[in-house]
């Protein structure tokens, strides 16, 4: 027993001048192969393993430095330092050399010059950021326990609805220029991950900080909302509801039944009395609110749309219902009599995505000169779960453009685009704001420049927009986002937003926390000039 128990001390005295080195004892002399690489790693130097060797047998058997040596030696390294200094003019030639930081936030690394500005990134370094100045101004918290999935703007711009998970509706209510906005002087939450340093919103406000009405009739999550030009609202609802509210008043006019989860709902553009709603099971439903004699509301029309339906809304022009589905297709029904017209197909024609994937948002919009200035045609923005937006025109119904960067695999996310600004603006899942300009620069060659956009128009071509903006909105994934339509302006801040330009838009984003914050872009004085990435 006792030869046994001297094994191990004998070992490990043997460690320092042998071959092995035992538990929790270290070495006399010299540090082990490993221990030296490790040391040759954190140094940095491509030396041999026996120089470096030597050079830390030398720097261990140095004798300590006394107090006057080591006086003389930071003496030494300061003059070393004076002399390598650069003068005032090798500074200003440094700083020209470097990026400058701009006003959307500065270059890659760099802080923002104002706590309050979002910073902006932008896919193409030198291309002029056109949210120069953008600022969040306002966080509204209190309207929702759980996340947001849709929101919609009213018509004449005074109210937005929101529906979310926690199966509520909330109407927030537009405040008046200068009449309302700073009356209320309360201070708003501090919000993080808003995109700026301070994570304070910098006023004035949009919106009251109460809500207008909150609607809680649904018993589960609120999946699909439309206005209609007299402010009645319609929400779709998983529960197999569809319910009719006016903003005047927090009680349910009426309630419309489906069978399955109801996907899309959208108020006819002829008349209030009229909507189409659609279903999981693929039933899309017109309904007459008004009624016959009984004034009971009834549905009119009937179709059975194969593979099911997860969006549609109605256009003016032409006169149809378009329907998106399951797998990829968007499918255009007869607005009277729900006859099938024609379908295109929105997806990848090779890649893991050929099969398609869910169409989750539909806005009918016209174009006007953002692909062809000589003319105006009406089009659809299509929302697809495969990262994708699309942009099809409705005269020959083709793919006219793509836009790709937003992350949109997971949320039912819309894309919007608005009339007055030649704008696509998109939330995703990565916690981001995306934004698309369609104008460009014509080229130096008119014939071929002709040549391109009349196939673009014809369907041959599809024109990938992969340039854009984006700015950090939400500390998790953002749901929905949209820019303020001009009749919100006009009320909130006495102006709209004329041009392609986005200077003085407003842009309204919501989160999985039930979140709504509002971001507004700076007017620039006349003097100022756009900054370029």
């Amino acid at each position: 027993m006792a030869s046994s128990g001297a094994g191990p001390a004998a070992a490990a005295s043997t460690g320092a001048a042998g071959t092995s080195v035992g538990a929790g004892a270290e070495p006399a002399t010299s540090p082990g192969r490993g221990a030296r690489r490790k040391l040759w790693s954190i140094l940095g130097e491509k030396k041999s393993e026996p120089a470096a060797h030597a050079e830390l047998r030398a720097a261990q058997s140095e004798p300590p430095r006394t107090a006057a040596a080591t006086q003389q030696q930071q003496q030494q390294q300061e003059a070393e330092v004076k002399r390598s200094s650069p003068t005032a003019a090798g500074l200003k030639s440094i700083a020209q050399s470097q990026p400058q930081l701009s006003s959307a936030g500065g270059a890659a690394g760099g802080a923002p010059h104002n706590e309050h500005v979002v910073r902006v990134n932008t896919a193409q370094r030198g291309r002029p950021i056109e949210l120069n100045e953008l600022m969040f101004v306002q966080c509204l918290r209190d309207g929702h326990r759980d996340g947001i999935n849709v929101m919609e703007f009213s018509p004449e711009g005074m109210f937005l609805a929101t529906g979310g998970k926690d199966a509520t509706v909330v109407i927030w209510r537009v405040l008046q220029h200068d009449k309302e906005q700073y009356e209320q002087t309360e201070p708003q939450p501090v919000c993080e991950g808003a995109g700026n340093t301070s994570g304070e919103p910098l006023g004035p406000k949009l919106f009251s900080s109460d809500p207008w009405q909150v609607l809680r009739k649904h018993t589960k999550e609120i999946t699909s909302l439309s206005w209609s030009r007299s402010q009645f609202l319609l929400s779709g609802s998983a529960d197999c509801t569809v319910r009719l509210w006016h903003v005047q008043r927090d009680q349910c006019l009426y309630v419309f039944r489906h069978r399955n989860v109801v996907t899309g709902v959208s108020f006819s553009p002829e008349t209030d009395l009229r909507f189409a709603s659609s279903a999981e099971d693929g039933y899309v439903r017109l309904w007459d609110i008004e009624g016959g004699a009984d004034g009971i509301a009834k549905v009119i029309e009937i179709q059975k749309i194969a593979g099911g339906v997860r969006s549609l809304a109605f256009f003016n022009d032409p006169n149809v219902l378009s329907v998106g589905t399951e797998d990829g297709e968007v499918r255009f029904l007869s607005s009277d009599k729900l006859v099938f017209v024609t379908q295109m197909e929105c997806r990848n024609r090779r890649g893991i995505q050929r099969k398609g994937k869910p169409v989750v948002g539909l806005q009918p919009c016209s174009l006007r000169g953002s692909l062809n200035k000589n003319s105006q045609q009406s089009a659809i923005l299509v929302s697809t779960k495969d990262s994708r937006v699309r942009l099809c025109s409705m005269g020959n119904y083709a793919v006219l453009c793509k836009f790709k960067g937003a992350s949109t695999t997971t949320l039912d996310i819309k894309a919007r685009i608005k009339g007055s600004r030649s704008h696509v603006i998109s939330a995703s899942e990565d916690k981001s704001v995306y934004i698309w300009n369609l104008v460009e620069q014509e080229p130096d060659n008119a014939a071929a420049a002709s040549l391109a956009n009349s196939k673009r128009l014809l369907g041959a071509v599809a024109k990938k927009y992969s340039t854009f903006e984006s700015f950090q909105g939400h500390s998790t994934m953002v749901t929905q986002a949209d820019f303020a339509p001009d009749r919100t302006l006009r009320v909130a801040r006495k102006r709209t937003v004329t041009g392609p330009s986005l200077h003085g838009c407003i842009i309204v984003s919501t989160d999985l926390h039930g979140h709504i914050h509002v971001f507004e872009n700076k007017l620039p004085t006349p003097d100022e000039e756009i900054p370029a990435a």
